[in-house]
């Protein structure tokens, strides 16, 4: 058993997702609730003490927990509570039920302050299922061995799949409704509205133009070979 469990974790896996659904359960489990120890997610989970200790040493060894020391047992050993890191934050997001998603957010902005963090003003401005929909979309998008900052990959993304839809339709020739506007408008109006917000927007918009002048730069030079 001990052998397979190693061999398991030896193999390519990146993502949550991917995981023992026990790992997972874990992982929601502090997302939903805040820093535990190992003996409070026993209890509170019902989870075997064999299988809690396992999955907390995984997402330690995949980066999506980390450890810190609150103090010592009642027999003198340390006592050590779990939290989610940025890496798990956006793990969480991507598995949990969208219904959760607002929790989760509440719970740790501070780990990703600049999107997460802004769950609050983001659903007065347009909404807690599109807020949802945003931050679960861009978690879901990331690849984990891509090189680079990951956490500024999914505020990228984040922008990105807000408007990825509107920006499909119109690519294939389709007309953006009124209502499809309106949408678009109270986007735009949050991410403007927020020095934050506005700087990842405003860098999607000049990539965004700068791919698109590159590619009519290129039609026009295959055009003045025809």
């Amino acid at each position: 058993m001990l052998k397979d469990k190693l061999a398991w974790r030896l193999r390519r896996v990146y993502r949550l997702g991917q995981m023992p659904k026990s790992y997972v359960r874990v992982l929601l489990h502090i997302a939903m609730e805040g820093p535990k120890t190992k003996y409070r997610i026993e209890k509170e989970t019902r989870l075997s003490h064999a299988m809690v200790h396992e999955a907390i040493e995984v997402l330690l060894d995949y980066g999506q927990v980390e450890g810190k020391r609150v103090g010592t047992t009642r027999v003198g050993l340390p006592k050590t509570e779990y939290r989610l890191t940025p890496r798990g934050l956006i793990e969480a997001i991507a598995v949990a039920e969208e219904n959760d998603i607002g929790r989760i957010a509440q719970k740790w902005k501070q780990v990703e302050p600049v999107f997460v963090g802004k769950w609050d003003y983001l659903v007065e401005k347009v909404g807690k299922e599109k807020t949802a929909q945003m931050l679960r979309r861009a978690a879901s998008y990331l690849d984990w061995m891509t090189a680079g900052s990951n956490v500024e990959r999914f505020r990228n993304e984040a922008v990105s799949q807000v408007l990825a839809d509107y920006q499909q339709k119109l690519f294939e020739g389709g007309d953006v409704s009124s209502l499809e506007k309106q949408e678009i408008e109270k986007w735009v109006e949050a991410f403007e509205g927020d020095p934050e917000l506005r700087r990842y927007f405003r860098n999607y918009v000049k990539e965004t133009f700068e791919f698109l002048q590159k590619g009519m730069e290129w039609i026009q030079f295959l055009k003045s070979l025809i």
